[in-house]
């Protein structure tokens, strides 16, 4: 089992949960430098957030393994915002220079 931190959101007001059971969303590899994996349970949308706050990608995940186009962002810090059944799960992610 993995546990980690989520969010629940809930009329517009979040919760905080600590030790949230989320097998059901997995991102690797962690760092990336071309592409990244996304295994779901559940369907959902998917939004990566930049440092800076901006959306720089979002589409919709289905139930198994994801691949979506992550290969024109530039290296750095992202936030991947998996939402779902009004549950919102956030992973820190890295994407790196690929080294040659």
């Amino acid at each position: 089992m993995n546990y980690h931190l989520a969010y629940i959101k809930t009329k517009e007001k979040y919760f905080f949960v600590e030790n949230f059971y989320n097998d059901q969303f997995e991102i690797y590899p962690n760092p990336f430098s071309q592409s990244v994996q996304i295994s779901s349970n559940a369907e959902g949308e998917l939004i990566v957030i930049d440092q800076l706050g901006r959306i720089v990608h979002q589409s919709k995940i289905a139930c198994g393994l994801n691949e979506p186009e992550l290969n024109k962002l530039s290296s750095g810090i992202y936030n991947f915002r998996f939402l779902s059944k009004g549950i919102e799960i956030v992973r820190k992610v890295i994407k790196i220079e690929q080294s040659f």
